[in-house]
């Protein structure tokens, strides 16, 4: 309930930034551009102080806090009550894919990319007839062995402070 609470008070004071106060800024710069982006940015994005005092260490410091403070305040809860579900159908195995479901699964795929993508989705999307028996072979093959190839294990993390 408090999360609703708060998001909706936050929805309120965007609505009254853009639709009370955003026009009568937006009238204030008329012609002048620079003027309107500048007051466009202090509009729609929340302004907050960043010191740049702090260092790696000092984030290092804040988080190893935070992880003891954790477990200090849940150190004398008892063990979480956790339920067994029953699996029905168990996942022993997985049934082999095809070079028509990739094929479908590209075409309906965004064009999206990350850094860590070989090719350009573009790319790869306008071969994925050609591509897709390739895919289809290391997804069964990987089903098979029952291995992940490490090289599709890699992820980029973004800290922000």
């Amino acid at each position: 309930m408090a999360w609703k609470s708060q998001y909706h008070n936050q929805r309120e004071l965007f609505q009254w930034k853009l639709l009370g106060h955003g026009p009568a800024a937006v009238e204030e710069c008329r012609g002048n551009s620079r003027a309107l982006w500048s007051k466009l940015r202090r509009l729609l994005q929340p302004q907050f102080e960043v010191d740049t005092q702090l260092t790696a260490d000092d984030f290092s410091r804040h988080f190893v806090s935070k992880i003891d403070h954790i477990h200090a305040s849940t150190a004398v809860a008892s063990a979480p009550d956790i339920d067994d579900r029953v699996v029905y159908v168990p996942l022993m195995d997985l049934s082999p894919v095809t070079s028509d479901e990739v094929a479908k699964i590209l075409r309906k795929t965004p064009g999206k990319q990350c850094q860590l993508d070989s090719a350009p989705t573009w790319l790869v999307k306008s071969v994925g007839d050609v591509l897709a028996p390739v895919i289809a072979a290391i997804c069964n093959a990987s089903f098979d062995q029952q291995t992940f190839s490490n090289c599709c294990k890699v992820a980029i993390v973004r800290m922000l402070l």
